[in-house]
């Protein structure tokens, strides 16, 4: 009985065995393949993207190096030490080359200089505007004249004068501008001073006494004559002018003229004389 109850046992387990072997080889392996590798490979050796920038070689990625530098920083750097060209001021061909003011004696004051056109072609219709300041600072009038002669040729000076009357303006502090019309006219050369004298009068005026002779081939109307006043430094302390006696004169004819310093009181270290008149033009027929 035990015999046979031991042979039962023994066919028990044997089908218990060829039970287990067939589930196991039809389900184990397959769970088995998808679990191997999350549960026994190490997570170092299979590095993920996001640990790829860590592991990268410095020179990959180099820092600016100093030959770089400059063109990344220089405009930066310098802004302000160089302008540009189109920044620069532009060169003035007509100016005032000296100027000072004075008082006239009545309260008024006096601006007395030289403008040089400094150009390559004729100008004419220089305007001077002079700005007056008061003891504070403030601007208490302004006031426009015009070269003493009309139309300057390259290289010639010529005198202006400009009041601050009827306002007193009595700092004597200003400021000037000079404005110019380029023009194709051109002055008539036929002009000269032939003789002058120079003196002190009883007043004190500077005067100049002379004639002025037509050598051209046109009559002149309004022939007036110019004196710029200088210093020993050359600087224009004073201007005036006249017109001739008659003031039209023929070709080949003269005229005298007396010119004075009034109402400037002026002993000049030197001066010079210009003189310039006007075409005659045709009236109707």
């Amino acid at each position: 009985m035990m015999r046979r109850t031991s042979s039962l046992v023994l066919a028990l387990l044997v089908t218990m065995a060829l039970c287990g072997c067939i589930s196991s080889d039809g389900t184990g392996d397959s769970a088995t393949p998808t679990q191997q590798p999350t549960t026994s490979s190490p997570p170092s050796a299979q590095p993920s993207e996001t640990s790829l920038p860590t592991t990268l070689p410095p020179e990959t990625t180099p820092a600016p190096g100093p030959s770089e530098t400059p063109a990344v920083h220089e405009p930066l750097a310098r802004p302000t030490t160089t302008l540009p060209p189109e920044t620069c001021p532009p060169k003035r061909d007509v100016y005032a080359v000296s100027h000072m003011a004075y008082d006239d004696g009545a309260g008024h004051t006096v601006v007395v200089g030289e403008v040089v056109n400094s150009s390559s072609g004729n100008v004419a219709s220089v305007r001077v505007c002079v700005v007056f300041y008061d003891a504070c600072g403030r601007v208490a009038t302004s006031s426009v004249g015009y070269t003493m002669i009309d139309v300057l040729v390259p290289g010639q000076r010529a005198p202006f004068e400009v009041s601050s009357y009827p306002v007193s303006a009595g700092s004597g502090d200003y400021s000037l501008t000079v404005s110019y019309l380029e023009t194709s006219a051109r002055p008539y050369t036929g002009l000269r001073v032939i003789r002058a004298r120079e003196h002190v009068d009883m007043c004190g005026y500077h005067t100049s006494t002379g004639e002025v002779g037509n050598l051209g081939c046109c009559t002149m109307l309004y022939v007036k004559v110019v004196a710029t006043y200088y210093d020993a430094s050359g600087i224009v302390i004073g201007a005036a002018y006249v017109y001739a006696t008659p003031r039209d004169i023929a070709r080949c004819d003269s005229s005298l003229f007396e010119l004075s310093s009034f109402p400037q009181h002026v002993a000049p270290h030197s001066y010079s004389l210009q003189v310039q008149g006007q075409y005659q033009i045709p009236g109707p027929s």
